[in-house]
């Protein structure tokens, strides 16, 4: 049995197997793969690996969920940081900022009001439940492709990693 990394069409082997919805990152257009080829290869699986969009890495028979995971690792990127107290004013911040320039926007895009901070800040860390707020969450439910395009290419979301350099 073939199991087949990029496409969803083959059948997945039982259930401690690594299946592709698991790792959106696989997707085509997304990086290259080789090193998870060879890392698999290294560990003793049959592998072929082609990047071409549609195909991806094959393994002939079952494989371990874990051994999956611990190959996907060299290409996934590393988890970042969490934001100190001021990261978290400043991306919070710049969220709002963002809130602004999405308002001024002639697209008739209602953008919602953002909670306090210390009400973000519990939602942002997990302590309480609730959707982080975002003006983008309003961009992307309110809005069509081409518009949500042009309210980012206006008002780009703020980052984190250009916000703090990490």
């Amino acid at each position: 049995m073939a199991f087949s990394v990029a496409g969803c069409a083959d059948a997945v082997p039982p259930s401690q197997d690594a299946r592709v919805a698991d790792y959106p990152m696989l997707a085509d257009g997304n990086p290259d793969m080789t090193p998870v080829a060879d890392c698999l290869r290294e560990r003793g699986y049959p592998v072929s690996y082609t990047a071409a969009p549609g195909e991806g890495i094959n393994v002939e028979g079952g494989l371990p969920e874990s051994v999956f995971e611990d190959c996907v690792a060299l290409v996934a990127p590393p988890e970042p940081e969490p934001l100190n107290e001021d990261e978290m004013r400043g991306y919070f911040e710049a969220l709002v900022e963002s809130g602004d320039c999405l308002r001024r926007l002639d697209l008739a895009l209602a953008i919602s009001e953002p909670p306090s901070f210390e009400v973000w800040r519990e939602r942002y860390l997990g302590v309480q439940s609730g959707e982080i707020w975002t003006p983008y969450l309003d961009v992307m439910m309110q809005l069509n492709d081409a518009e949500e395009a042009e309210a980012t290419a206006a008002c780009p979301e703020p980052r984190t990693a250009q916000l703090f350099g990490g």
